[in-house]
């Protein structure tokens, strides 16, 4: 692990003893850290909120190109979720006939 590079996905839901570990390890081991994440999305069960203080301090990176969604249509869906437009969102998903289930 020494002079590793971690990467931690979802880094918005790490609890504030598990970043105090984390840290600890990345100290000890000479290792570099990348904290991928949205602080609007779910936070950590635990005390948290280190992530969003994190990227005030250190600054953040914003990824504008969406790679998961293929077709265009499904790339703007996306954008419109993510802007909390859900309406559009789901209209461009009906439109594409994509089944959207209200219960599980």
């Amino acid at each position: 692990m020494q002079d590793s590079l971690i990467v931690v996905d979802e880094a918005g839901m790490v609890g504030t003893k598990a970043y105090a570990e984390l840290f600890r390890v990345v100290r000890n081991n000479h290792c570099q850290l990348i904290l991928a994440g949205d602080e609007k999305q779910l936070a950590s069960i635990e005390r948290g909120g280190m992530f969003e203080m994190l990227s005030n301090i250190f600054g953040s990176h914003v990824l504008v190109n969406i790679r998961r969604q293929s077709e265009n249509w499904g790339r703007e869906a996306a954008m419109k979720f993510a802007e909390s437009n859900i309406l559009s969102g789901i209209t461009l998903l009906r439109q594409k006939k994509v089944k959207i289930l209200t219960k599980c």
